[in-house]
C-alpha cells in the first residue's frame, strides 16, 4: 500500500520532506500547496504531484492518507 501525502508549504523544509519521501517506495507526494506557485511547482515536480495555491482546497480535493 502506498501512502498518499500532501505537503503544505514548499519552502526549504517542504522541499527537504519531498526529497526524502521520493526515496521511500511506500510513500508518494500527490499534492503540494504553497502561495508561491514557483516553489510549489518545483517541489511537485519531484513526484508529479498536483499543485495548489490554497492548502484548504488541497485538503478538500485530494484523497490523502
Amino acid at each position: 500500500m502506498t501512502l498518499r501525502i500532501g505537503i503544505i508549504g514548499a519552502g526549504r523544509l517542504g522541499l527537504t520532506h519531498a526529497t526524502c519521501l521520493a526515496q521511500m517506495p511506500e510513500a508518494r507526494v500527490t499534492a503540494v500547496a504553497d502561495i508561491v506557485s514557483e516553489q510549489a511547482q518545483r517541489v511537485a515536480a519531484l513526484s508529479g504531484a498536483t499543485v495548489y495555491a490554497d492548502y484548504r482546497e488541497m485538503l478538500a480535493c485530494e484523497p490523502l492518507d
